[in-house]
């Protein structure tokens, strides 16, 4: 069964957080967002600027939410912290609108 992390807005770093194996799948649910927003998925390497994955897309669905996105973590990714990012883009990619739209979770990547 794959590891499950829910993705919220939340204003402490790590508060939401996951560890899971090398080779193994996440599971990412998220809210907050407006009925029909796409909502951008990625994952990088936690703080940093440095994505190990192409952005996905979701579609909040009536209730803001999404469900059940998931991310297959690289046999060959090295363990650390990475974070898993959403966010919208109608705003474009810069300025507090843009900001208020992202929703951190922190996920630890061990060895199996």
């Amino acid at each position: 069964m794959p590891a499950s992390v829910v993705v919220t807005p939340h204003p402490e770093w790590r508060a939401e957080t996951a560890t899971v194996a090398q080779g193994s799948s996440l599971i990412v649910n998220g809210g907050g967002y407006q009925p029909g927003q796409e909502v951008m998925i990625g994952m990088g390497v936690a703080q940093t600027d440095s994505f190990v994955m192409d952005d996905q897309v979701a579609v909040a669905d009536a209730g803001g939410g999404f469900y059940s996105f998931t991310i297959t973590i690289g046999a060959d990714l090295p363990p650390k912290t990475y974070a898993v990012l959403t966010y919208v883009t109608e705003h474009g990619r810069s300025g507090p609108e843009f900001e208020a739209t992202k929703r951190y979770a922190v996920i630890d990547v061990v060895a199996p």
